[in-house]
C-alpha cells in the first residue's frame, strides 16, 4: 500500500539491517538501491531530514523487529505504484512468474507468506 499511496517504487527488504528485521525503502534509481548501507538508519534516516520532494528518499520506513525472535528468509521484494510486485535478486528486478514464498519461523513453528506478481499477499 505504501508504494500505491506514495506513487513511488518501494522495496521491502527482509533481514534489513540485520537478521530478524524488515525495512521498506524507496527506490532511488541509483546504485545506492543495492548497497548494504541502504538498510542503515545512520545513512538513510527515518524520518527523513526533510520532506522536500527533490531530495530523496522521503518514503523509507523504520527498521521493524519481528516479534518474539522470529526469523525470516532473506529476500527483497519490490512493489510498484500500480500495486504489482517483483523480486530483486543480486540487484536485478525480476517479474514474478510464480509467487514468491517467504518463510517466517519462531519457536520451531513456521508460517509462509506468498506474494504474487499482482501484489496479492497470502498468509498460510
Amino acid at each position: 500500500m505504501k508504494a500505491v499511496n506514495s506513487n513511488r517504487v518501494i522495496r521491502v527488504r527482509l533481514n534489513c539491517p540485520t537478521a530478524g528485521y524488515i525495512r521498506s525503502v524507496e527506490v532511488l534509481g541509483t546504485a545506492a538501491d543495492n548497497t548494504t548501507n541502504r538498510c542503515m538508519t545512520s545513512s538513510y534516516p527515518f524520518p527523513p531530514p526533510d520532506n522536500d520532494v527533490m531530495t530523496r528518499p522521503n518514503f523509507d520506513g523504520p527498521p521493524r523487529a519481528l516479534p518474539g525472535g522470529a526469523t525470516v528468509t532473506n529476500q527483497i521484494l519490490q512493489f510498484s505504484p500500480d500495486g504489482t510486485a517483483a523480486e530483486v535478486v543480486n540487484g536485478v528486478v525480476t517479474t514474478l512468474a510464480t509467487p514468491v514464498t517467504i518463510t517466517i519461523t519462531r519457536d520451531s513453528k513456521s508460517k509462509t507468506v506468498t506474494v504474487n506478481n499482482a501484489g496479492k499477499i497470502q498468509l498460510k
